[in-house]
């Protein structure tokens, strides 16, 4: 995670993570940040599953604004 300069790490102990923009209404409203301690612990292949969960979740999150 060191390699990001300006990365602020939620825990000193993360060596890996996925981070996706929650988007509505073409607004970064939050970012889902999931961590990891072991180094290169995601793959291309670990996003699709919080994207879909995040689609799933976007049309209830519309009146946050």
């Amino acid at each position: 995670m060191e390699q990001f300069p300006g990365h602020i790490a939620c825990d000193p102990r993360s060596r890996s993570e996925i981070a996706l923009p929650v988007m509505v209404g073409g607004q970064v409203i939050a970012v889902l940040d999931i961590d990891s301690r072991k180094p290169a612990q995601f793959d291309e292949g670990d996003v699709p599953p919080p994207t879909k969960i995040l689609d799933l979740l976007r049309p209830h999150l519309t009146g946050t604004l």
